[in-house]
């Protein structure tokens, strides 16, 4: 072996960058744990009582953190804790608990600012086309509204007039070609995905999360939002999805609108419920008749009574005799109390769980008619117990334009009234806004000081009544003082945040979380303990196998295999990768696949040795007759790998991180450290055996007729595909809500909770608005019957900006009424447009690692029988899998469920069976240059003899670490371990029955007579 003085070197070094990568992390541990003494130290110094230590302490803590987080806490190199954070492991969220969202900018909206709002019929109706386009497609927004406003525009009108607004000069230029105007949108919604990433990131630094991570994906403009280790998920969704567009109003006094709000509450009970109403078509004739009679004022009451009896409505019953229920329908707005104090901007108040009825009601073309043009209904951000008030707003443009808005904010934060001690946000503004401030705050000072409203995202923060002209530009925003109903943390919280969003700025277009995965920390500790200990029983039968099997060879393999993870580790800390649970099942499934490398090798010098060398030629023929053979299977592998990382997400991308890191740490030390340890064992003299007494004879003299038993095997694997196929029709699948769409949650009981118990009070919760009963289905997760997984489809098709929050509402509202103490698991959310985006991925990622691996076959071997042979065996493991998951459905005690993991698990299964698949086709094609006048059949079948000590060994190991993890790990890897384990079986079948058995078919079925003279005929 050449040049080991440098390659010893090479080694040494690259050990000694991997202990400094992995040190930040041991380091960082190490002063946070002298932060927290620091914050302990400062509790018992002031007193803290018991009661109060955790709360305060964690407080402190974080405090202490943040103010320090520029602090040298690695003197030697001169890293500050912040940089050691951002260099360390990550963990992920399935392991750390915390939350990952992915948003969806709406570009539509965005357009319809760009426009001012335009009502062109052409417009509105393309806007709406593409949008309804978007459910079902993948192309950006920008070129579905173009097809739609090519398909609309009949008239021929130009698209810039549409844009050529006084915000807009000179953005759309006058007499701009469509296609320049598209160019321009298309720049726009670009420059807001980006805006909005930044923005994004502002926003979370508040929440002090040293690992967050904010990412534009490439394909989809979706941003991805996790924040590893945060409790607080609705201070969360508030945060990311608020536009945070700052808005100053003037507004209608209460006694200005009193009058036709009064006038609405009848217009819309006759518009909703006109059973209640007059059904005389003569009764306003008859109300004029009996009025003027009234007017006689010599009439005594007896005579005036007569009258109203007389000319009475007999069509209807009065209030008087009216139900509560039917005096509700007759009155709709019955549930807004009207302000009757003058002189507020407070027209009403409601309770807060009737808000979204009366909207509905509010937004009725009726009420659009009675009410005023211009009056605008806003309701209050801060409800005062359960009440909000309804404010009236004054929309001078009529368009929703106000006068002043928060782009003229330069800076916010939060503070308290030093008079009163009450929390507030303090505002500045630019000159400009400060300039238009003076003016408006002027005005409705001497119009009887009338207030104005500070709104945000279309919710009323505050609403003073103006005293005196405000000259300097500055504003405040008041949230008030603690009491019994108010925490002053809380307020203060939610001070900070509206501050923060306020410094951060207003997205360009409003965001919707279209996925969201929440995990509490306790799920993330019984995670990492699961994974843990299934990785170390994994890790160390596969270390006692190689020695059992390989003798003192195996030593060496096991220290290469020992270096292979630690590598992994540190290339998984440079390249800033996340630790999930799918990612440890990546690196146990590394350590399987790293042993199928010197498994390879140590086959290989053993059938050298047999052939008579000696041990120094046996290991350099072993190394490099396996050497194409080991690149051609890992190099299969990571097309796979590739294919998961780009379409994967979260937990699955961290999967397919450490698949492909471990396939070049596995190349390296296979090929490097083993060959190292195994030279300077020769070189000192000393023994080394590949083989143990036991094992050196085992799978020497097998000799099986595959080729021939071929046609056997067809049917039985078309019979096991044939019954997936009908279960597939019949049955169907477990669809996750990946695929599906809807939300997951766990839920764990402390007590044992049956399932139709759970379902029970799910059907009496999880109701639509329409009154239909959403779709939910109660999974047992475990033997007991104390934790439950919930899907459901509950308001999936909703397009509240609040559907995260009622759902999980409706959930505790259920979980609650079981009267058993319980902790919520983790949740998964998945938008309809996004599980179509899913499905859609998913399909593409196999059909195009299929594709993608056979051209890589035809390539290497030049023979397209090999290419076909190994991509039948690919698409049969794949469906063998798909067969597995619709058979066991619902009768294996654990959840077979259809989501990224299976993908995930269908992918990997077709980067493994290629390997096993390459091996073989490797053997074949060195056999075929030997043996050019025998016998295909019997040249294959010696070829799959001879390698069966090579597939077995490497099945054995993959499957005993997937095993290992499928009894050991957690729920959440059962379905992909039991996925991957069918796979390795149908891989070593496929290989041995299906693919080299279509390489004879395919060379007989080819009838070229020169080639079956050249390798002597293929029987039938």
């Amino acid at each position: 072996m050449r040049n080991k003085s440098l390659l010893w070197i090479f080694v040494i070094l690259l050990t000694v960058i991997v202990i400094y990568m992995l040190s930040f992390g041991f380091v960082a541990k190490r002063y946070e744990a002298k932060i927290a003494k620091l914050a302990s130290d400062s509790l018992e110094t002031a007193g803290v009582t018991f009661t109060e230590w955790d709360t305060t302490h964690t407080a402190l803590y974080r405090k202490f953190l943040r103010d320090s987080a520029n602090a040298e806490a690695y003197p030697f190199f001169g890293k500050t804790y912040n940089e050691l954070k951002e260099q360390e492991l990550n963990l992920g969220l399935d392991l750390k608990g915390g939350m990952s969202v992915i948003l969806e900018v709406s570009i539509p909206d965005l357009f319809v600012a760009l426009s001012d709002n335009n009502t062109n019929p052409v417009f509105v109706q393309s806007i709406a086309d593409a949008k309804a386009a978007q459910r079902n497609s993948t192309s950006p927004f920008v070129d579905l509204f173009y097809d739609a406003w090519k398909k609309n525009n009949t008239s021929g009108l130009e698209m810039w007039r549409i844009f050529d607004t006084m915000e807009n000069k000179g953005k759309f230029p006058a007499k701009s070609s469509d296609d320049d105007v598209v160019a321009i949108l298309r720049k726009e919604a670009d420059d807001a995905l980006n805006n909005t990433e930044n923005i994004i990131k502002k926003r979370i630094e508040p929440f002090g999360i040293t690992q967050a991570n904010v990412q534009r994906q490439s394909l989809t403009g979706r941003i991805i939002v996790e924040l590893p280790g945060v409790e607080d998920q609705e201070r969360v969704r508030k945060t990311l999805k608020a536009t945070a567009n700052l808005e100053f109003w003037d507004t209608y006094r209460t006694d200005e609108v009193f009058a036709k709000m009064f006038e609405l509450y009848g217009a819309l009970g006759k518009k909703v419920a006109p059973e209640f109403y007059s059904q005389d078509p003569d009764r306003a004739k008859k109300d004029s008749t009996m009025m003027e009679l009234l007017k006689d004022t010599s009439l005594t009451q007896i005579q005036r009574d007569s009258i109203q009896v007389a000319y009475r409505d007999t069509t209807v019953r009065p209030d008087s005799l009216l139900t509560e229920q039917e005096l509700s329908k007759k009155y709709p707005l019955r549930k807004l109390s009207l302000n009757p104090q003058s002189g507020s901007a407070v027209i009403g108040f409601a309770q807060v769980s009737d808000v979204e009825q009366i909207n509905k009601y509010l937004n009725m073309d009726v009420a659009k008619q009675t009410l005023p043009a211009d009056l605008r209904l806003m309701w209050g951000a801060k409800p005062e117990g359960n009440i909000v008030a309804l404010y009236g707003i004054k929309d001078k443009s009529l368009r929703g334009k106000a006068e002043l808005d928060g782009k003229s904010i330069t800076d916010a934060r939060q503070d308290f009234n030093p008079v009163t001690g009450e929390v507030e946000v303090t505002m500045q503004m630019d000159s400009e806004g400060a300039s238009i401030w003076r003016e408006m705050t002027r005005k409705n000072a001497a119009d009887k000081n009338r207030p104005i409203a500070i709104t945000m995202d279309n919710l009323v923060f505050s609403a003073p009544n103006v005293n005196s002209e405000i000259p300097n530009g500055s504003s405040v925003i008041q949230f008030g003082r603690a009491s019994e109903d108010k925490d002053q943390t809380a307020m203060q919280n939610e001070a900070k945040d509206l501050a923060g969003l306020l410094k951060a700025g207003s997205l360009p277009a409003p965001a919707k979380i279209i996925d969201e995965v929440t995990v509490g920390p306790s799920v993330g500790a019984e995670n990492i303990t699961a994974g843990m200990w299934s990785f170390i029983i994994a890790f160390i039968l596969i270390l006692v196998y190689m020695v059992f099997y390989y003798a003192w060879a195996g030593f060496a393999a096991n220290i290469a295999l020992i270096a292979n993870l630690f590598f992994m580790m540190g290339a998984l800390v440079s390249f800033g990768g996340s630790l999930t649970l799918p990612g440890i099942a990546g690196i146990v499934l590394t350590m399987g696949m790293a042993v199928d490398a010197n498994v390879l090798i140590y086959e290989r010098v053993k059938e050298e040795l047999r052939l008579c060398k000696g041990i120094s030629a046996a290991m350099n023929d072993g190394f490099l007759k396996a050497l194409s053979a080991i690149i051609d299977g890992n190099a299969t592998t990571l097309i796979t790998g590739i294919i998961l990382f780009l379409v994967g997400t979260g937990p699955i991308k961290g999967f397919a991180t450490t698949l492909i890191i471990g396939i070049f740490t596995t190349l390296f030390t296979a090929f490097i450290i083993s060959r190292l340890i195994l030279y300077r064992r020769l070189e000192n003299k000393k023994p080394i055996t590949f083989y143990s007494n036991i094992t050196k004879n085992w799978f020497t003299k097998i000799n099986y007729d595959f080729v021939g038993k071929r046609k056997i095997f067809y049917v039985v694997s078309f019979v096991i595909i044939a019954a997936g196929i009908a279960s597939w029709v019949t049955r169907g699948f477990n669809m996750g809500v990946d695929f599906a769409g809807g939300t997951s949650q766990r839920v764990k009981f402390e007590q044992s909770v049956s399932a139709d118990q759970l379902r029970n009070v799910l059907a009496e919760t999880l109701v639509e608005e329409n009154g239909k009963a959403a779709a939910y289905v109660v999974q047992s997760i475990g033997t007991g019957d104390t934790e439950y997984k919930i899907t459901t489809n509950f308001m999936m098709e909703s397009e509240s900006d609040s559907v995260e929050t009622q759902v999980t509402k409706k959930f505790e509202e259920s979980f609650k009424k079981l009267g058993v103490k319980y902790e919520p698991g983790s949740s998964y959310k998945v938008d309809p447009t996004m599980s179509d985006d899913f499905r859609k991925q998913a399909t593409w990622a196999a059909i195009l690692s299929l594709i993608l691996v056979g051209i890589y076959i035809l390539i290497r071997f030049r023979k397209w029988d090999f290419a076909l042979g190994a991509s039948v065996a690919l698409f049969h493991d794949a469906l063998v899998v798909v067969a597995a998951f619709t058979l066991f459905n619902g009768i294996l005690p654990f959840t077979l469920e259809v989501n990224q993991n299976f993908i995930g698990a269908i992918l990997t299964v077709i980067g493994y069976s290629i390997n096993d698949t390459v091996v073989i086709f490797d053997r074949i094609r060195e056999y075929l240059k030997t043996r050019k006048n025998a016998p295909i059949e019997g040249t294959i079948n010696d070829a799959l003899n001879s390698t069966m000590g090579r597939s077995i060994n490497t099945s054995m190991t993959v499957l005993l670490t997937l095993l290992v993890m499928f009894i050991f790990g957690s729920d959440d890897i059962k379905g992909f371990c039991f996925a991957m384990i069918i796979g390795v079986m149908s891989g070593v079948y496929s290989t041995l029955f299906i693919a080299t058995p279509i390489v004879v078919d395919m060379r007989k079925w080819s009838g070229k007579k020169e080639e079956r003279d050249a390798e002597l005929g293929i029987k039938a």
